[in-house]
């Protein structure tokens, strides 16, 4: 955007306001809450004057979330009529931060001067920078080298400390400061390194022993490296300098490749200009390549999860504040595939100001993402652990023999009624013991110590928190010792009483239940002969009278046909045939009862060739008839062959029955796979039903297409009860003069 603004003629400003405006550096005039800034303001801010013209906009602008604070800073200074020049960080337009000096002067209005220190302050960083490097550089011509810990122990150690003190690198390894210090107490080495910690680096002269007893003056300096948590140190025998700075050398070099062989990422942050260094293994953690951004604290808060950004930000600013020395933080950033990886962040302030503001931080961040996926599912299976024993009343217990100590899970607690805290050993389960179980359990207990053999008992105990009394389970399984003596049980135990009690309720319906079925055989069986009975009397008491009256009927019209009135003749027909309806109705009520009755004999049946021999049966009955049959072949079933002949015979003769006034009867007996069961069909291509009445095909009386075809309403009801005593099932489908097709399916077992 470009900042260019009008000319405006200096001669028509008020004399202060042409001063600030032909100034070459940037300079303001505040008045009350209103700011003029001159051209050189516009080319340093970004800004156009108009867009700065109070200091609400002024601050807002150039300080971002910070305005507040930096307002609150510009006020303390304005009353106190501006007595230091305040550095200030302030962003432009387009988004760059620069760093400025402001000095303030008030004559009768409030004129601040503006100088960008930004590019001077970094050649200063860079100074200091070059400084360090150099202090390092010539730190190297030391001749030993070696990594201690904050206890003093040796962690690393390279050749020339090992030729220095004469011991081998694995002897080092195993030794301290303590092992090798021929002057300094214990207390005094402690507090040197704790002066180290404080103050970061130290050089001094100290004199150690070497392996053959020898001592010698060797100087060494050292640095606490706050993201390790150890001393860097260097020492060099003095007499032998040359040979030293070789060793160092190498030392350094293997340093260096150790380093960028880590799998932690180092990160190094200049906090006033919001740069910095991020090691390859920081880019690699992530899934980035060091080209993808660069080093900053905006970058790394944009990567922060939202969940842990505040928290994370927070962490690091106590150390930037001098709050905290160092930090140390859990935290979820974005990689380049999009997943969340979990770091532990740490660092520390290596450079502070006077107010102890840090100017510096330098740390690592970890990949500990598996550890994090490690715990949650190591929570997730101890919370399903927990909640399977509560609700499977199910607890678990661990008993060192040898100590006599028993600890139990927090459901077995529950379950025994007793306090986490209570201590618990032998005796104390024993006490808890239902007593008429409890010698008995003694007895058993010392048994399993000498058998080889697991805990296995189901007991009463008493809880003492409630003097309930409990049943429960016990299983256990024995530890031993190399001689085979027991040394550890583990096991669990399960609340059992609703189950016990269940058990003595099931027992006692059980009993009831004997008994009623008792009962209830002998009112079947006295039932079964009172139906019988009843069938008897139906066959011969009502057969008769109907013999008689359908008899003297046909005698009456024979003998005196030529007598008998019309209408009387029709009427003594109409007698004959609701006799002979009567007749068969009671036939086919006598099967029905009697499908009940009679013995299943089961065996396999070839349903192929009964069809075909009914079907050549009922065709004798109606000669005249023309019938394409089509049965299938190799029908086979597990069934009561004389009731299976029933099913066909009343299915098949349905389907003849209602195809009588089809012009070309088609009737059909075969097999279908229907949900993966094999079940039996009779179709035909007669009258057919309507399928909302369908669930009154079975019901005996009950007829679907009334006296437009002869039957009494039983056959059907007949041919389910026959399908449901082998545990089949049977449904129909069918169309108003679509046809029918009943289905039938008989299991194998």
């Amino acid at each position: 955007m470009s900042t260019e603004t009008p000319s405006r003629d200096v001669a028509n400003l008020p004399p202060l306001t042409a001063v600030v405006e032909s100034m070459p550096a940037p300079a303001l005039l505040i008045e009350d809450e209103r700011v003029f800034c001159n051209r050189a303001t516009e080319d340093l801010t970004g800004y156009r004057r108009d867009e700065l013209s109070s200091l609400d906009a002024w601050f807002r602008s150039l300080f971002g979330s910070e305005h507040e604070r930096a307002r609150s800073r510009f006020d303390a200074d304005r009353a106190t009529g501006f007595p230091v020049v305040r550095r200030e960080i302030i962003t432009r337009k387009d988004g760059s931060r620069r760093l400025v000096e402001v000095a303030g002067s008030i004559c009768g209005k409030l004129m601040c001067i503006l100088h960008d220190i930004t590019d001077l302050m970094d050649v200063r960083l860079q100074l200091q920078e070059h400084a360090e490097r150099y202090r390092i550089i010539k730190s190297t011509s030391m001749d030993g080298f070696w990594v201690i810990d904050l206890h003093g122990s040796v962690v690393e150690v390279n050749d020339a400390c090992c030729r220095i003190l004469g011991y081998s690198r694995e002897e080092l390894l195993t030794m301290s400061l303590h092992d090798i210090d021929a002057t300094e107490s214990v207390e005094e080495t402690q507090k040197r390194i704790r002066n180290i910690v404080e103050q970061g680096s130290e050089r001094f002269e100290v004199r150690h022993r070497r392996k053959d007893g020898t001592v010698i003056d060797v100087e060494v300096s050292t640095t606490f490296q706050p993201a390790s948590r150890c001393f860097h140190s260097f020492i060099r025998d003095i007499s032998e300098r040359k040979q030293t700075e070789e060793a160092l050398r190498k030392s350094e070099e293997r340093f260096r490749l150790a380093m960028e062989a880590t799998t932690d990422g180092i990160w190094d942050w200049n906090i006033a200009a919001d740069s910095g260094y991020f090691s390859p293994a920081y880019y690699r953690i992530l899934g980035y390549e060091p080209e993808d951004f660069s080093p900053s604290f905006q970058v790394w808060m944009e990567l922060l999860h939202p969940e842990d950004r505040e928290r994370a930000i927070s962490i690091n600013m106590d150390c930037i504040e001098g709050r905290t020395l160092g930090f140390q933080a859990e935290f979820r950033m974005k990689a380049k595939d999009g997943s969340w990886r979990w770091i532990l962040g740490r660092g520390s302030a290596v450079n502070r100001d006077s107010r102890g503001k840090a100017l510096r931080l330098i740390g690592t961040h970890q990949d500990i993402t598996e550890r994090k996926t490690a715990e949650e599912a190591l929570r997730n299976r101890e919370w399903l652990l927990r909640e399977a024993q509560r609700i499977g009343c199910l607890g678990t217990y661990d008993y060192d023999i040898v100590h006599d100590n028993w600890e139990c899970s927090a459901e077995l607690d529950r379950i025994f009624g007793i306090h986490t805290a209570t201590p618990k050993n032998l005796e104390f389960w024993l006490d808890l013991i239902h007593p008429e179980f409890r010698e008995k359990m003694k007895d058993y207990f010392a048994s399993l110590l000498t058998a080889r053999t697991w805990f296995n008992m189901e007991y009463k105990i008493i809880r003492p928190s409630d003097g309930q009394e409990r049943w429960v389970y016990g299983t256990g399984e024995f530890t031993r010792d190399n001689e085979g003596r027991p040394v550890r049980m583990i096991g669990t135990i399960q609340d059992i009483t609703e189950r016990k009690q269940t058990e003595e309720t099931i027992g006692k319906l059980n009993r009831e239940l004997d008994r009623r079925v008792m009962e209830r055989t002998a009112q079947l069986e006295e039932a079964i002969r009172e139906q019988e009975s009843f069938s008897y009397s139906v066959s011969h008491d009502l057969r008769a009278p109907l013999r008689h009256i359908n008899s003297y009927s046909n005698l009456v019209i024979e003998d005196y046909g030529d007598q008998i009135p019309v209408e009387a003749r029709y009427y003594l027909e109409r007698i004959c045939t609701a006799s002979g309806k009567m007749g068969q109705l009671i036939d086919d009520l006598l099967e029905l009862s009697r499908v009940g009755r009679v013995e299943l004999r089961k065996g396999t049946v070839n349903l192929s060739k009964t069809a075909a021999s009914v079907a050549s049966m009922l065709q004798e009955t109606e000669p005249h008839r023309a019938v394409d049959w089509v049965i299938a072949g190799d029908l086979t079933a597990q069934a009561d062959r004389t009731l299976i002949r029933q099913v066909l015979l009343n299915l098949v003769g349905n389907a003849l029955k209602y195809t009588a006034k089809t012009p070309r009867a088609r009737i059909e007996i075969g097999s279908a796979v229907i949900d993966g069961e094999t079940v039996f069909f009779v179709r035909d291509n007669g009258a057919g039903f309507d399928m909302a009445y369908v669930n009154k095909l079975f019901r005996p009386f009950q007829r679907l297409h009334g006296g437009e075809f002869p039957g009494t309403g039983i056959g059907l009801a007949t041919v389910q009860r026959i399908i449901q005593r082998h545990g089949g099932r049977v449904w129909a489908e069918g169309k108003v003069n679509g046809g029918a097709t009943f289905y039938f399916s008989l299991p194998e077992a």
